[in-house]
């Protein structure tokens, strides 16, 4: 009976071995990832056929010459404008990639806000489902994108779509000017997750500077200049390191100690960059109503 027993347990075994390995969790999620983007594509994909809009379209597309080449006159008029007020060279470049492959035709510019948005609506499933893998767990034992159970990957999914297909993303995808804002919303997401990363593997910057930590400060330095309103990153990212990622112990009180002066000083860069590009774009707003108020009237 007890050679049976073992027998038994022998060949049971194997089968319910395969059973649960034939499950791929994370596979699963990548599957959700582009299930969200496609779908959100979907939905947005007839404003391909739109035309450009008479507002701000014309002036920064149609009847601005400065995006028809990469020469060096129009670069550095790219890194040096601030036409009709933000301060944007990273949109400009794309929006000027765009000219060379489609010149004016409005379906390029379109499509191309499209693709970048459901793009981001995956990126945002990701980083949902890495804050709610985060909570009670401690995310320098475990990866964020590793486990995660049923709950936190439906939580994900309804607030990824949720921001997707909300009324209010329709003006910046839409709307060819508004490439600045799904192009900043692209590095922006791809900040956070790559920080993220860094924290979940337990790396304390900037004493040895770890790849995703450095990477996450090149996404953060590419979203502004995208457009400048990435600044508020760097505040998050300190409300980030008390909660979720816990990497400050004893309430608020705990920034002030030792023990977490180097995770504060980590902060320094996105702080920099933050109020570099953020007195930019004061000075290219105020330079533009200088403009507006020199501005004959129409008649």
């Amino acid at each position: 009976m007890k050679k049976r027993h073992k027998e038994r347990k022998t060949t049971t075994g194997p089968s319910t071995n395969q059973t649960r390995s034939s499950f791929d969790p994370e596979r699963f999620r990548w599957g959700l990832f582009f299930l969200i983007a496609a779908g959100v594509l979907s939905v947005f994909f007839p404003s391909v056929h739109f035309e450009f809009l008479v507002w701000d379209d014309y002036q920064n597309i149609v009847d601005n010459p400065n995006i028809r080449s990469f020469s060096l006159q129009n670069l550095r008029w790219m890194f040096t404008t601030s036409h009709l007020g933000p301060y944007q060279p990273l949109s400009w470049i794309s929006l000027a990639l765009e000219y060379r492959f489609w010149k004016l035709d409005p379906l390029g510019y379109h499509l191309m806000n499209v693709l970048l948005h459901s793009f981001n609506a995956g990126c945002f499933f990701i980083l949902i489902l890495m804050l709610l893998k985060c909570h009670g767990t401690n995310p320098a034992s475990e990866p964020s994108w590793s486990g995660g159970r049923s709950w936190e990957v439906f939580g994900a999914l309804a607030g990824a779509l949720l921001f997707a297909l909300h009324p209010l993303r329709v003006e910046s995808v839409v709307w060819a000017t508004e490439r600045r804002d799904v192009l900043c919303g692209f590095f922006s997401l791809l900040t956070f997750i790559t920080y993220m990363k860094a924290a979940d593997r337990g790396q304390k910057p900037p004493r040895s500077i770890p790849y995703w930590y450095l990477l996450s400060l090149v996404f953060f330095l590419l979203s502004l200049l995208a457009k400048a309103m990435s600044v508020m990153l760097a505040p998050v990212l300190v409300i980030l390191d008390y909660y979720p990622l816990k990497r400050v112990n004893g309430g608020v009180l705990g920034y002030f100690r030792p023990a977490s002066w180097r995770v504060l000083l980590e902060k320094v860069p996105f702080f920099f960059l933050s109020l570099v590009f953020g007195l930019m774009a004061v000075r290219g707003q105020v330079l533009e109503a200088t403009r507006l108020e020199a501005a004959p009237l129409p008649v």
